[in-house]
């Protein structure tokens, strides 16, 4: 196994006597915290969630048993069009109001677009009722509550101060359009700050297995996670880490197992995982035919140049990561090794992987880029060392930077962005910006074990 030193691990989470700064710190970061809180749950309960309105249809139709394989195009009309009528003959009393939110998604997803992988329909089938306003608030509010403690979680993790916390789970516009459109980039964030934690339960002697599973189920949820297990995978194998590898595919293997045989069981066939997998060519292909939302390294590149080069991108970003580490592993041959300096490199990993999916596919909107966020924490974070707090400050300039300008709030105060393809460059920059402090923090020369303070 690899050592590397605890300069680059998060700082230490200390215990003792509150002091009255302390305390007005936490006190600021526990109102900051409640208050973007509050502004993302008041956000959620007004819009009308075109994508979980499309999870609600089919969830709650294979729960009905009313498909068992929603993937074909007369089905996604078949579909649509009934839920569409649903609405009219729903019961109407003299103090009910009209379901505005429903009528709205409904009049845009007369035909459904089902592209999402049978688990994530299993989950929501599971969790709808037949009340689609309750459910979509219930959705809502419990997504922007997992993002935030899963935010809140990574921060205590990495080493933050209850202040920076609250100050990190400040929202940018990413996040309002997710919300608008009701999408589980939130969960996404939450399986991974779920992951985070699992892997640093030092006491749990199956942690790493047990981390595994979270990730499985997440990547059969929704599989562009994989680029996390591969960067995971890539990592381990360079420093040698082959026993943790060992137990966290084995996590994943359980954890994808689990998924598919769940959802088999509640579409009441196994072909219905054949029928998905038939879908992912045609979602591909609709990164050419996007109009201007798509946000899309891949055709940022195309509209400059005139080059399609989708199916490269994955391979050169994790190219990436692997010599990245490789050049850290040969300097890191006399670095101290320490629980925290291993979840500071686990980490950073996992969340070069997240935004390497956003990097890396053909079809990208605004959204996506929440899964910048864990990557963005990490750079972020306070230095482990006191040899190294000089040294940490550019990278956490830099990554405030990639976050305003993947943010975009505050960059349109001084920038004029007339439409949305006019902002992909700023996406993208802000994006590529985390990968390249990351993989730079990955190949640095370490300190040795007597620089540790």
């Amino acid at each position: 196994m690899s050592k590397r030193s605890s300069e680059s691990a998060p700082a230490p989470v200390t215990k003792g006597r509150a002091t009255p700064a302390s305390i007005v710190l936490a006190a600021a970061g526990a109102l900051l915290a409640i208050v973007a809180l509050a502004s993302g749950l008041s956000l959620g309960s007004r819009q009308a969630c075109i994508d979980y309105y499309q999870f609600w249809v089919v969830g709650r139709a294979a729960s009905r048993h009313q498909t068992s394989d929603p993937y074909t195009s007369d089905e996604r009309a078949r579909l649509g069009e009934a839920a569409y009528r649903e609405i009219f003959t729903l019961p109407a009393g003299p103090d009910a109001k009209p379901p505005f939110a429903r009528i709205a998604a409904a009049t845009q997803r007369r035909v459904l677009e089902t592209y999402s992988t049978p688990w994530m329909y299993t989950l929501f089938g599971i969790a709808s009722s037949s009340d689609y306003d309750a459910d979509q608030d219930r959705f809502e509010a419990l997504s922007t509550i997992a993002y935030a403690l899963a935010i809140a979680v990574m921060c205590r993790l990495l080493g933050f101060s209850w202040l920076e916390s609250g100050a990190c789970i400040l929202w940018f516009k990413p996040f309002e359009d997710e919300v608008i459109a009701g999408n589980v980039n939130r969960i996404q964030v939450a399986s991974i700050g779920l992951f985070a934690w699992v892997q640093s339960r030092e006491r749990w002697r199956s942690r790493h297995v047990l981390a595994g599973v979270v990730l499985g189920l997440a990547i059969a949820f929704k599989p562009n996670l994989a680029l996390i297990a591969v960067a995971l995978a890539i990592g381990w194998a360079i420093t040698r880490e082959l026993r943790k590898l060992a137990h966290a595919a084995t996590g994943w293997t359980i954890g994808v197992a689990i998924a598919i045989a769940w959802s088999s069981a509640y579409f009441r066939s196994a072909r219905v995982w054949s029928a998905w997998l038939r879908t992912i060519p045609e979602l591909l292909s609709q990164g050419r035919l996007a109009g201007g939302g798509n946000y899309a390294l891949a055709r940022l590149v195309a509209d400059q140049t005139g080059v399609w080069l989708p199916r490269a991108l994955p391979f050169v970003f994790l190219a990436l990561v692997a010599l990245a580490v490789a050049t850290g592993r040969t300097r890191r041959a006399d670095a101290a090794h320490d629980v925290r300096s291993e979840l500071s490199f686990d980490f950073t990993l996992a969340g070069l992987g997240a935004t390497i999916s956003v990097l890396a596919t053909e079809l990208v909107w605004l959204h996506y880029s929440l899964l910048c966020v864990p990557l963005a924490l990490c750079m972020l974070r306070p230095p482990g060392a006191s040899s190294a707090r000089h040294a940490r400050w550019p990278a956490r300039v830099a990554a405030i930077v990639a976050l305003l300008l993947i943010g975009l709030d505050l960059l349109m105060l001084v920038v004029t962005i007339p439409r949305p393809s006019a902002a992909s460059p700023y996406v993208n920059c802000g994006a590529l910006l985390l990968v390249a402090l990351a993989a730079i923090e990955l190949a640095r020369p370490c300190a040795t074990a007597g620089a540790n303070g």
